[in-house]
């Protein structure tokens, strides 16, 4: 089967791919991951050699998008106590 365009692509899993990003990280930060998601989709849709499991690949990408945004935002997190918490 042939790669649709990217734009039919970004249509068509675009609203599957945000609610399970709101499921991941909440509203607050879906539009991020969403826009991050689709920015690496982009970057790596020419190398993409098979039609068969779009929604499948973009929603990996969309969920290890999710898991480096919630990384991030704990690193970013401050402590009980004010400080912010150690990077390992």
């Amino acid at each position: 089967m042939p790669l649709p365009p990217f734009s039919v692509f970004l249509e068509r899993e675009r609203e599957v791919v945000h609610r399970v990003l709101v499921g991941m990280v909440g509203p607050d930060d879906a539009d991020d991951c969403f826009q991050e998601t689709f920015i690496k989709a982009l970057r790596a849709y020419p190398d993409v050699r098979s039609a068969d499991n779009l929604r499948g690949w973009i929603l990996t990408i969309a969920r290890r998008t999710a898991i480096d945004a919630t990384r991030a935002r704990a690193r970013r997190a401050p402590a009980a106590d004010g400080t912010h918490a150690a990077v390992a």
